[in-house]
């Protein structure tokens, strides 16, 4: 599957947006170190991560229609998986997100 290119710029405009509001709320909004939804600690400071991501290169293994899928056991027991899964997207590139099970 190919993400649309008008999805993808959807995508990045949510992502502004957040940004914008995220920037609002700490310059309105006496939060005193606490955090709230869609917050990150990120280099000493609440950060607002974006909430799509977008790449250039996909990594791992290739699965089928151009996507890709980097992924790794974790726990005791190495029943359980993590990491990045890749979709080429119209605008070149690819949208990615981690997961976890």
């Amino acid at each position: 599957m190919t993400i649309p290119k008008e999805i993808v710029d959807k995508m990045k405009q949510v992502n502004s947006l957040m940004e914008e509001i995220d920037k609002w709320i700490e310059e309105n909004i006496d939060l005193d170190g606490s955090k709230h939804n869609h917050r990150q600690w990120m280099t000493g400071d609440y950060k607002h991560p974006d909430w799509y991501q977008f790449t250039d290169k996909a990594s791992g293994e290739e699965q089928f229609d151009g996507e890709y899928c980097d992924q790794w056991s974790v726990g005791e027991s190495g029943d359980s998986f993590e990491g990045y899964y890749y979709y080429p997207t119209e605008n070149g590139g690819y949208f990615y997100f981690q997961y976890w099970m």
